[in-house]
C-alpha cells in the first residue's frame, strides 16, 4: 500500500460527502479499485496484529530481523 493510494481514498471519500470536484478520467475508476484493494488488505493485517499477543509479536519481529518479510508473515496466519 502507498501513501497515494492513501490519498486516492480520501481524497474520493471527501468528494462522496460533497467536497470539491474532482477530474475523473477513463482509467479512474480502476486505479480507486486497486488503491480500495490495497487499503482492505492493510486493514486486514492491522486486525490480525491487532489481537495477537506480546509473544507473538515478539516472534515476528524477530523473524523480520532475520531477514523475513513481515507483510508475508502477517498474512500467514
Amino acid at each position: 500500500m502507498s501513501k497515494q493510494d492513501i490519498r486516492m481514498v480520501q481524497e474520493f471519500n471527501q468528494w462522496r460527502r460533497g467536497g470539491e470536484d474532482m477530474r475523473i478520467d477513463a482509467g479512474y475508476p480502476a486505479q480507486l479499485g486497486r488503491a480500495l484493494d490495497s487499503v482492505v488488505v492493510m486493514a486486514q493485517r492491522y486486525e490480525k496484529i491487532r489481537i495477537i499477543n506480546a509473544n507473538q509479536f515478539a516472534e515476528l519481529h524477530r523473524r523480520n530481523i532475520a531477514g523475513e518479510n513481515f507483510d508475508d508473515m502477517v498474512d500467514a496466519l
